[in-house]
């Protein structure tokens, strides 16, 4: 008789178990209707990269300070809207140059610790372009 109890009691303590790792996550807010769709409206416009998480912070939270240097701080909306202009501006001197390769273009960046680095290097992620770290 105990050999048939097995199965039910592994099934109750697997439930037990994902009802805890639900309300773990509700209670960390990883369930908030928000969240959920900022991250989906990200994802889907930027697949998985790290332009995705910068996204769904710039829908998420527009306001909150993305980074703060010596110049000051900038907001997740703030760097969305700027690396979305240096893209498009790489984009109009690559087609420019008559740059038609089938493979993604190769972008150098050289910066100091500051948003220049942050702001290259996420506009070449919106790009699609492959960074090499100078």
């Amino acid at each position: 008789m105990a050999m048939l109890n097995a199965p039910f009691a592994t099934a109750c303590r697997l439930a037990s178990e994902s009802i805890d790792a639900f309300e773990g996550a509700l209670r960390a807010g990883l369930l908030d209707p928000a969240l959920v769709f900022a991250s989906a409206k990200g994802v889907l416009q930027w697949g998985s990269s790290p332009a995705a998480l910068f996204a769904t912070s710039a829908y998420r939270f527009p306001n909150r300070n993305a980074l703060i240097d010596e110049a000051g701080a900038i907001t997740y909306a703030e760097l969305d809207r700027r690396t979305d202009a240096i893209a498009a501006g790489l984009q109009i001197r690559l087609n420019d140059r008559s740059v038609h390769a089938a493979r993604p273009p190769v972008l150098g960046l050289l910066c100091r610790n500051h948003r220049g680095f942050a702001l290259g290097h996420l506009a070449a992620i919106k790009l699609g372009a492959d960074v090499v770290l100078l």
